[in-house]
């Protein structure tokens, strides 16, 4: 069965803006998780379970979105060029980024969570070198990806689906289904794979032993290399948005209500803990299919502000959490109150990412390169069709 185009989507402009609102809402969470009581980097003084509920209603569907729209891209990407150039060219986007984030980018953060935490008290020079010896005296593992796990992920994944891609091309939905199918069919791997995997494979995004999150990251990232053509899926995507907004909101709702209950999984029978594992796994992908149906419906068009944004999101993901974690620690033993402290941390972090950005990393062929982006500023007059992670 061949793929079906769409001649009114030859640019997917609503894709794109999902992708730089997933990263925007990526920096926010972070930003998030110096307040909340679950573990992280550093801590506010500040951090209690106050913003905990609204954290919680992106932690299901927030990095399941991130692989879908990439593995849409990656299809955009591999549409436009020759599939013996994609390793080449997915290397240079995603793995010296990441090498250069691994032993730059990151090492403030290493820093300054040891400090806080109390295992080390010297300089950041001090510090540096013994990372660059892969010092293991720490107790964290040096050297060390943090948040551009997701970098890596990409990269392995690009790889692994590269011999597939001409099969993969071939998919597509049959032209007339049942509509709520899209709202079930997706799930039932997801289901499956959290029921057999989750307990044997925590997360850990440390690559070799992350099982659970292979399976679900890298079915979505295929299932997103699948879709951006089929007609029959953004017709049941379109047709059943405010539907499946509203499931959504429903659905998050049980969430909570599961765990106003304090359930101790360990106390449940393993049925029990299958159906609320897969329940979680549903609620996760109604949010995703709300997004992609608003996304088709609003956002399917081009701006120039996309543009200028849908190159720039990725140097500042690569940015964002190590300036969170130096402004944070920085700032939060001032104690100049909780709200005064948040705004400081949100702007100092959106702006610094925006001024490195625009006045160093978009203007010089090197850094450009070191940040995922081409050697020299590609000139566009409309939004791009797919951004290269």
């Amino acid at each position: 069965m061949t793929t079906t185009s769409l001649p009114s989507l030859d640019r997917r402009y609503d894709l794109d803006w999902l992708r730089v609102g997933a990263f925007a809402l990526l920096i926010l969470y972070h930003i998030g998780m110096f307040y909340v009581t679950w573990d992280w980097h550093v801590k506010s003084v500040y951090a209690s379970t106050f913003i905990e509920p609204i954290m919680l209603l992106t932690n299901t569907w927030r990095i399941p979105l991130l692989f879908l729209v990439s593995g849409a891209a990656y299809r955009f990407a591999t549409d436009r060029i020759a599939l013996r150039k994609v390793t080449g060219l997915r290397t240079a986007r995603l793995l010296i980024p990441l090498l250069f984030g691994m032993f730059v980018i990151v090492v403030p953060q290493v820093y300054f969570e040891v400090v806080q935490a109390g295992r080390f008290d010297g300089s950041f020079l001090e510090f540096y070198g013994r990372y660059l010896a892969f010092e293991q005296s720490f107790d964290t593992h040096i050297p060390t990806w943090n948040h551009l796990w997701y970098v890596a992920y990409l990269w392995v994944y690009s790889l692994l689906l590269l011999p597939f891609i001409p099969l993969l091309r071939q998919i597509n939905l049959p032209t007339r289904f049942p509509t709520w199918l899209v709202l079930v069919l997706p799930v039932l791997p997801l289901a499956v794979f959290t029921v057999l995997l989750q307990d044997r494979f925590p997360e850990t995004h440390a690559l070799t032993d992350d099982w659970w999150n292979h399976a679900r990251y890298l079915y979505l990232f295929a299932l997103g290399f699948v879709i951006p053509y089929s007609k029959s899926f953004w017709n049941a995507i379109r047709r059943l948005t405010w539907p499946t907004v509203i499931m959504a909101v429903a659905a998050y709702g049980g969430i909570l209500y599961l765990r106003s209950l304090g359930l101790v999984q360990s106390e449940l029978p393993e049925w029990k803990i299958a159906i609320l594992r897969s329940y979680v796994q549903w609620e996760s992908w109604l949010w995703i299919a709300a997004l992609l149906g608003l996304a088709y419906r609003y956002l399917n068009h081009p701006s120039k502000i996309l543009s200028y944004l849908n190159e720039g999101v990725y140097p500042f993901y690569i940015l964002h959490q190590t300036l969170i974690v130096v402004l944070g620690a920085l700032i939060t033993g001032h104690h100049i109150g909780a709200f005064r402290e948040a705004a400081v941390l949100i702007v100092g972090t959106f702006l610094g990412c925006w001024v490195l950005y625009e006045f160093f990393i978009r203007r010089v062929g090197v850094l450009r390169v070191l940040f995922g982006l081409s050697y020299r500023p590609r000139v566009r007059t409309v939004a791009p069709r797919a951004a290269p992670a």
